[in-house]
């Protein structure tokens, strides 16, 4: 509600946009959700037998397999988002058409660090420490409302999605940096990892929404 405070500032179209996009949204997060509630269970399951080594492995590869989930999903996100917002929106005016396209574009590239932060939510609900998920989330929503009010007013809705990756590069960070000693060895391996394979996802991702941009358009 928060957020659509600032996005109600920018009128009826904007705010038919990014009542389409946060739909669009919704099912692309559905696999997050279900992706962080089995690495849950599996990470609960190790962990109470005191099998530390395969909750070190099985999370660095429900990880891998959130970073793909997320790549196709920001590529497909994409490639549909006009035909997605025709779908749900019946005839939008272009001006809803051209701020829910620009969201869409900005929240994609940022998609790779919601999954994992859904996979670090899935890791410490399973060792049972509920209470970082809930402070990351407090601290992603308060990043991405004061953000969203900051820069609405210049960037348009394109804003609100720019605040929202930068709420999920904090939480992921702060998640990755959490004092685990016995799992330690994996947080640090995987931040090298969320390093190098962030770079080349920037930069491939990049290419490639470039490249769907332009025949869509």
């Amino acid at each position: 509600l928060l957020v659509q405070g600032a996005v109600n500032t920018g009128g009826t179209d904007m705010i038919s946009a990014y009542t389409a996009t946060m739909r669009i949204e919704r099912f692309a997060n559905s696999f997050s959700d279900s992706g962080a509630a089995s690495i849950s269970v599996f990470v609960a399951q190790n962990h109470g037998a005191g099998d530390q080594e395969r909750v070190r492995a099985g999370l660095r590869k429900g990880w891998k397999i959130m970073f793909v989930l997320a790549v196709v999903l920001s590529i497909l996100m994409v490639l549909v988002r006009k035909m997605a917002v025709l779908w749900l929106m019946g005839s939008p005016s272009k001006n809803v058409l051209e701020n829910a396209g620009q969201y869409i574009i900005v929240i994609s590239i940022f998609y790779f660090l919601c999954f994992t932060g859904s996979t670090f939510v899935g890791y410490f609900r399973g060792i049972g420490r509920v209470e970082v998920p809930v402070i990351g989330t407090i601290l992603q929503i308060s990043v991405r409302v004061v953000l969203s009010y900051a820069w609405i007013g210049i960037m348009g809705l394109k804003a609100v999605a720019l605040a929202t990756g930068i709420g999920w590069t904090v939480v992921v960070f702060l998640s990755a940096y959490d004092k685990e000693k016995y799992m330690s060895g994996a947080i640090v391996n995987m931040i090298f990892d969320l390093v190098l394979i962030y770079g080349l996802y920037m930069g491939v991702s990049g290419v490639a929404l470039s490249t769907c941009v332009s025949k869509n358009d």
